[in-house]
């Protein structure tokens, strides 16, 4: 998916089982954003970032009523976690927990430049469509095998990102920078200090920021951009940061006893809603 990302979310979605000495059974909802993966749309363009979010609201809706009594976390990485964060911002008890990994939040200065921005927002009026930027797959992770399989994914979409969804995604970036005290969901943000692709700084804004006491943020050394994307241990380290935080929340909620069949001493079931997309 990650603008056509597909490679990742499946290696997410594989990779968390076994994150944990506990047996995991996971319910897994994936939803791949329009223009992304398998879904429809033109490659990496939008009219409206709300479409993205709204298409998250809709997708946990449907989770939600299909599961009743099983708690709701979303994961959003890269500019999923943009549409993540606005999602809960949205709806702040749609959600038992909100996990975000390296969210696009401050754009980085040498993209955001004021003639590459004045640029943009010219072209996603006079011709939304055009290339603006391409995705240095190179800081995605240091461990080069996943990143050639991203490469070689037929469904990443490797082409340059349109204008428009630049200056929607700037927008997005903006509005969450104006609103993130409003954010009330319970919280884990993820990132790795070497990550050249999203700046540490926004992901550190929203932690400092929401308004919500159960907050944790997890800063990784050496890691780039996917930190569960990354070579190992770093990796295994990310996966279980994540299991470990949603099963304490599941716990903590007493969800084990109605829906769980003891969370405690029996296998786990997350009901988990994937949100992932690149910058």
């Amino acid at each position: 998916m990650g603008d056509g990302e597909n490679t990742a979310i499946q290696y997410r979605q594989d990779t968390l089982e076994g994150a944990t000495t506990r047996p995991l059974q996971e319910l897994q909802g994936a939803e791949q954003n329009i223009g992304h993966g398998q879904s429809q749309g033109y490659p990496a363009d939008i009219k409206s970032f709300d479409e993205y979010v709204q298409d998250v609201l809709q997708h946990a809706d449907k989770m939600r009523a299909a599961n009743p009594g099983i708690p709701l976390f979303v994961f959003g990485q890269s500019m999923g976690g943009s549409v993540t964060i606005l999602s809960a911002l949205e709806r702040p008890t749609l959600f038992a927990g909100v996990i975000v990994s390296a969210p696009g939040i401050i754009p980085a200065p040498e993209s955001a430049t004021t003639f590459r921005v004045l640029a943009a927002k010219a072209l996603a009026f006079f011709a939304p469509r055009a290339g603006v930027a391409r995705i240095e797959t190179h800081m995605l992770s240091r461990d080069t095998a996943k990143v050639k399989a991203f490469e070689e994914d037929p469904l990443v979409f490797h082409g340059r990102v349109c204008a428009r969804l630049a200056v929607q995604l700037m927008s997005a970036m903006e509005r969450i920078q104006r609103e993130v005290h409003n954010f009330r969901t319970p919280l884990l943000a993820l990132h790795g200090d070497q990550d050249k692709m999203a700046l540490i700084d926004g992901t550190k804004l929203l932690y400092q920021h929401a308004s919500v006491a159960d907050k944790q943020m997890k800063i990784y050394p050496g890691v780039y951009h996917e930190p569960l994307f990354e070579l190992e241990p770093d990796a295994q380290t990310a996966r279980r940061d994540i299991v470990t935080w949603v099963a304490e929340r599941i716990q903590a909620g007493q969800y084990q006893h109605d829906t769980l069949e003891g969370a405690a001493t029996q296998p786990l079931q997350e009901l988990q809603g994937a949100e992932q997309n690149h910058i």
